[in-house]
């Protein structure tokens, strides 16, 4: 036995800071952050509208509210997970240690200039904002791209182009909406939505929905070869046909968008994969996206838009978050009931904002649109409690990698 009191066995855990060992740490921390934030500011702000009055800041626009969501919030996520992931998927090499922080950097300012312009009234920090935020989308992109490229006629080169495919359709409604002309921003949103948010998430699960459940469950793996392909085709005519105001012909690509991806998720085994929590909280999320879907079907328009991007992505994305936190933190990759309550906030959530408007149709929009924010907000807040200190103080994981 050691005299020295202060040593350890080789399987003590010593906190230390790790917050720049792996991307998704410090991707993730911030935008649970800024989500938590920027949700209690919308929340209030819908309340004051709903009240008759002013707003505590200046107040975001529609067009503003969904740019920091999209590019700022989720791309928080999206950065953490493919920069974590995709080389990991790819046989990349990992982004060295200064390189990681200075693109988080140029990240985080980019936002920070977005919310100083937008919420807080400094209106020539804008285009400096813009371009930074740009340009971090160019630099990931940039370092997946050669990644994604050699993996042509692998086995998974669909889904690894699927990736770098929404990725660069991200960055051209990231242009055409922060530097287009007002009459393409709605444009740019819905190319967002569907042709890079919607459509990255199905490449997410194309991979990841499949591998998960064969981890955890007498399954075979079973993908279908050409759902990316046909998939994008479909949610690009939706995006075109959208504009043109051809309602009829948005719902039809929205029921064949929807079969298609339920014929797809037939395939992963749902019936198994739920059984285990961890996954079947993915498969949840992507219910909400084929929900959207079938909404868009029957009546498309704003609450099949936040059907997606509350109940789909931000589900799908914290349920992803949760499951990388655990594992590459060397944690039992099991929901304990935090990150159970955080994820069932964000299902009120989105039941709030899509069903509650139609449910109690005298009831002030603005009220139940406040309520959703606040949920979101408390969901970001637990998870930072619960996760933050993993991804600020983690154990080192095991020697062999956790799969992403």
């Amino acid at each position: 036995m050691s005299d020295n009191p202060v040593e350890t066995s080789k399987n003590a855990f010593t906190p230390r800071t790790e917050l720049w060992r792996e991307p998704y740490r410090a991707f993730f921390g911030f935008g649970s952050l800024y989500a938590l934030g920027f949700f209690v500011l919308w929340g209030l702000q819908l309340r004051a509208w709903a009240l008759g009055v002013d707003p505590p800041a200046p107040g975001l626009g529609i067009a503003q509210h969904a740019h920091i969501v999209i590019w700022g919030i989720v791309g928080a996520y999206v950065f953490g997970f493919a920069l974590t992931a995709y080389p990991k998927q790819n046989d990349g090499p990992s982004l060295p240690k200064r390189l990681l922080q200075g693109l988080w950097a140029l990240f985080v300012t980019a936002q920070a200039g977005l919310v100083a312009a937008w919420i807080f009234g400094f209106g020539s920090l804008l285009t400096p904002a813009l371009l930074l935020e740009t340009a971090a989308y160019v630099l990931l992109f940039s370092y997946l791209a050669p990644m994604g490229i050699r993996q042509i006629g692998q086995r998974l080169w669909v889904q690894a182009l699927g990736v770098l495919v929404a990725l660069a359709t991200g960055i051209i409604a990231l242009v055409l909406h922060g530097f287009g002309p007002p009459t393409l921003q709605w444009a740019a949103v819905h190319l967002a939505l569907w042709n890079y948010l919607l459509f990255l998430i199905a490449s997410f699960v194309y991979r990841l929905l499949p591998f998960f459940t064969s981890r955890v469950c007498d399954y075979e793996m079973n993908r279908g070869r050409f759902f990316l392909p046909v998939l994008w085709v479909l949610l690009l005519a939706k995006t075109l046909v959208v504009p043109a105001g051809s309602e009829l012909a948005s719902r039809a690509i929205d029921a064949a968008a929807f079969a298609w991806c339920f014929a797809e998720w037939v395939r992963y085994a749902p019936g198994l994969g739920v059984r285990v929590p961890m996954v079947s909280v993915l498969h949840l999320g992507w219910c909400w996206v084929m929900g959207a879907l079938a909404l868009g079907a029957i009546n498309p328009g704003i609450l099949q838009i936040h059907m997606l991007t509350v109940g789909g992505v931000v589900g799908f994305l914290m349920a992803i978050s949760t499951r990388v936190s655990l594992g590459h933190g060397g944690r039992p990759i099991v929901l304990g009931k935090a990150a159970i309550a955080a994820i069932v906030l964000v299902q009120f959530a989105t039941l709030a904002r899509v069903l509650a408007p139609t449910l109690l149709p005298d009831v002030n929009a603005y009220q139940l649109y406040h309520v959703s924010a606040h949920l979101l907000a408390l969901a970001f807040l637990i998870w930072v409690i619960r996760f933050g200190p993993i991804l600020v103080l983690a154990k080192i994981p095991p020697k062999k990698e956790c799969p992403v």
